[in-house]
């Protein structure tokens, strides 16, 4: 089952994934899962849902940052977002099969074993009938009992059919290959508690009459083909479970909520349009509100924060955007968060959050600086809030997190100083502080952090050397790029535990104006070249200094290179002139 859930997965990625390289990885991606590319591509439309958000991927590129996107380094960042991303999800499907299965533990076992002696309501045992027909049952994997249809589905037992009293309490046919519509018979069955169908390949509408049934209490149709609108008014009353992901329906969202035990409602990877509702801010029972990858347009409704039992809310990959409205400081229970598209000032009252455990706001235009109430979030494991617009320096109440595993506050205008603190962050496995305006030199006690896999402090303009202290990192870290900085070193024979790792993980050094000479000891796939004109040396003799983007060129010792130096330390290289070796007449000059 974890296989046919990866492929589910897969397929509604690659419903939301633009062309070409992205499909490509995904492919790869369902390869790392073990899950079979004809599996995924049989009920895949690959063609038919292609968006220009490109799915999951958070990044829209600029003209600016082209060349560095196409750097190697770059590419594993978004590869780590999209197997973050596909990871979590996995994760939250997989914990919801298994709470329905534990829920529905008591309807498990032959129907005969609930004590049931009398036979089925009669209209009942035709609606069974009739789904059989409807949706191919001669062809279901498991069909036991249904084919004998002189036989009693409440005495004698059919796969998955659970009676009490003579009437069906709960039907439950899971990756049983049923395919086509579902009958509107369904909803007939007024006793029904249950009607649980998902993994198949289901077509067609969901009868509207099921939403309307008195007692049920969980409806799972995920996984199937279904299309259509949902009704306007879901007057379900006993509803505590509407799981309807990855299917292909579409239209607004229900207006009307008549559901006051509504706990769980995942209806993300369809094609739902129309503003989020407003009316779910009245179900006070919510526990966990799934909408994301869909097409939900408008603000982020206000009338929300009076979910205080909520727990989880992802609105991830839709058309929402605007503010975090000052009511959602209400949500005192929040410990899974993921949403994109969020703008304003970096809300003040964040602290009332205080139990997240995962936050994600990303993609946005969120700006001003990170609020200290950041530092009430002391369960926090998970904090990205890249590709936003935050500045200011970083909290320093940072080495407060002590769970934190994932740290990613990329693509943004942080400055200052990474506070020292940041030695406490002893889970920190992963850190992104890359694309930032960070100018000062790298923090030592990044050396001390036990189980930090990634470092990405990459285009930033942090400068000096690196620490002895990073040495630490040996055999620990697998993945760090310091490129597009301003770091000078020198690299010295003091970094060999550090290099002498470097077969256990990537590093990016280049764009660097690392000094002269570079020990050999640094391995050439950092791509790290030094600078001559900042190696200390009589810069306007021309006799070491050699091609640069900033510094001029001249390799005979003679008189073509001429002009002031900012001194040793300075390798911007003002006012320097150059020309062909052989033609000193042809002088350019640079002024960085």
């Amino acid at each position: 089952s974890v296989r046919m859930e990866s492929a589910a997965l897969c397929r509604a990625v690659l419903h939301r994934v633009a062309t070409g390289f992205v499909v490509v990885q995904f492919i790869a991606l369902c390869c790392i899962l073990s899950v079979p590319w004809s599996t995924v591509a049989a009920s895949a439309d690959v063609t038919s849902r292609v968006r220009g958000d490109a799915g999951i991927f958070y990044q829209t590129p600029s003209q600016r940052d082209l060349q560095l996107e196409s750097a190697p380094h770059y590419a594993r960042h978004m590869d780590f977002r999209e197997r973050e991303s596909v990871k979590r999800e996995l994760t939250w499907h997989e914990e919801l099969r298994n709470r329905g299965i534990a829920r529905r533990g008591r309807f498990s076992g032959d129907a005969a074993e609930h004590g049931t002696t009398a036979g089925a309501d009669a209209a009942e045992k035709e609606v069974l009938l009739e789904l059989f027909e409807s949706t191919s049952g001669h062809d279901w994997t498991n069909k036991k009992g249904w084919e004998n249809k002189s036989s009693d589905p409440c005495t004698v037992p059919w796969a998955g059919v659970y009676c009490q009293n003579n009437r069906v309490v709960s039907i439950e046919l899971v990756y049983n290959n049923m395919a086509g519509p579902l009958p509107q018979s369904l909803g007939t069955l007024t006793a029904l508690q249950q009607l649980v169908f998902y993994s198949n390949m289901l077509t067609g509408e969901i009868p509207s009459s099921i939403f309307e049934l008195p007692v049920l209490t969980e409806l799972d149709l995920n996984n199937n083909l279904l299309t259509g609108t949902l009704p306007t008014h879901v007057a379900a009353k006993s509803l505590q479970h509407l799981v309807l992901y990855t299917n292909k329906l579409q239209g607004a969202l229900p207006s009307v909520w008549s559901t006051p035990k509504l706990r769980t409602l995942e209806l993300s990877s369809n094609t739902f349009t129309g503003p989020a509702p407003a009316a779910l801010g009245g179900m006070s029972s919510l526990t966990e509100l799934v909408i994301s990858r869909n097409n939900i347009s408008g603000d982020y409704p206000a009338s929300w924060g009076s979910l205080g039992n909520l727990t989880q809310l992802w609105t991830f990959n839709n058309e929402l955007k605007g503010p975090l409205p000052e009511s959602w400081q209400g949500m005192r229970s929040l410990l899974n968060v993921e949403m994109d598209s969020v703008t304003g000032e970096f809300p003040s009252w964040i602290g009332k959050w205080s139990e997240v455990q995962l936050m994600i706001i990303v993609r946005g235009a969120l700006s001003g600086s990170l609020s200290e109430g950041l530092c009430l979030l002391r369960r926090v494991q998970t904090l990205w809030l890249f590709q936003n617009a935050l500045s200011g320096s970083l909290p320093s109440c940072i080495g407060d997190w002590s769970n934190i595993t994932q740290l990613e506050l990329s693509d943004n205008k942080l400055s200052g100083a990474i506070p020292e603190g940041v030695r406490g962050l002893k889970q920190l496995e992963y850190l992104y502080l890359s694309r930032n305006a960070f100018a000062t030199t790298l923090p030592a006690g990044l050396g001390s952090l036990e189980n930090l896999q990634i470092m990405d402090l990459s285009s930033n303009s942090f400068t000096g050397g690196i620490p002895v202290a990073y040495n630490g990192l040996a055999g620990i870290m697998v993945d760090w790029a310091l490129c597009y900085n301003k770091l000078s070193g020198p690299l010295t024979k003091d970094l060999s535990p550090l290099f002498q790792a470097i077969s256990q993980f990537t590093c990016a050094l280049y764009n660097n104006p690392w000094q002269c000479p570079i020990e050999s000891l640094v391995p050439k796939a950092c791509d790290c070249i030094c600078d001559s004109c900042n190696s200390q040396r009589n810069r306007d003799s021309c006799k070491s200094c050699v091609a640069t983007d900033t510094c001029g060129f001249c390799q005979d010792g003679s008189s073509c290179l001429h002009g002031g130096t900012s001194g040793p330390e300075g390798y911007d290289c003002k006012s320097w002139h150059f020309g062909s070796t052989s033609n000193c007449s042809a002088f350019i000059v640079v002024d960085v």
